[in-house]
């Protein structure tokens, strides 16, 4: 099972991913605070959507693990929201256990 510092890291670097094809103004900060869902999220539901399919190939590619996150992650969110990059690393490490 990787550990929380790893899953964050592939989350970063997918938010890299992202911010190299966003102006800065709508760029995500690393930080396991950054909304992701809300009002207050820079992502549209579509780089939401985006963002979590990243993070799904930066896992298979860094931690070898083949996750499919993008339909239980919607499904999750609508039975408790996963608001914030660290609620989603919470929610990956519950998966890949």
């Amino acid at each position: 099972m990787p550990t929380q510092e790893a899953i964050v890291g592939v989350i970063y670097a997918a938010i890299d991913e992202y911010n190299e094809m966003h102006p800065p103004d709508e760029q995500l900060e690393k930080s396991p605070s950054t909304v992701l869902l809300g009002e207050s999220s820079k992502l549209s539901s579509l780089g939401l959507i985006n963002l979590i399919v990243a993070v799904e190939q930066k896992i298979d590619e860094k931690l070898g693990l083949k996750l499919s996150l993008v339909d239980e992650f919607l499904e999750a969110v609508e039975r408790d929201p996963i608001s914030d990059v660290g609620a989603l690393a919470r929610y990956i490490a519950t998966r890949s256990a």
